[in-house]
């Protein structure tokens, strides 16, 4: 009877290791997969960013051209962006130029609206504009 008792313990123990060890092989596969899961998303966010960077210079570019083409040389233009969790894009595009503070106030409207029509046609996009 004594023997028996010890390869009983014996056997709890080498049951409670296995368990430990399938244990931490589970936790080791589940951290795997969940880093790979995460990395294929941080791809997919890479690419996206790199869509709208292209567009976002695209559109600077045709705004500076267009204003230097219409006598607003030198004009300062910036673009900023506020990106919420849907990945909805609120771009302000703001302008500076001392010519502008002398127009009238219909004038400034209408270049105002001429200058957020290059803003690039995206359904997760908006755009604003606006004169320091």
């Amino acid at each position: 009877m004594n023997n028996r008792n010890r390869t009983a313990k014996r056997m709890n123990g080498k049951d409670i290791l296995f368990y430990i060890v399938l244990l931490v092989l589970f936790l080791l596969l589940s951290f795997l997969i969940s880093n790979i899961a995460y990395s294929k998303e941080n791809v997919k966010n890479l690419e996206l960013e790199q869509y709208y960077d292209g567009l976002e210079d695209v559109m600077l570019r045709k705004v500076k051209e267009y204003l230097n083409e219409n006598g607003f040389r030198n004009s300062g233009v910036s673009l900023t962006r506020v990106v919420d969790s849907d990945n909805h894009r609120n771009y302000q595009l703001i302008v500076h130029h001392d010519h502008i503070d002398r127009m009238e106030e219909y004038e400034r409207e209408e270049l105002k609206e001429i200058l957020c029509a290059f803003g690039f046609q995206d359904s997760y996009s908006t755009f604003h504009c606006s004169f320091l």
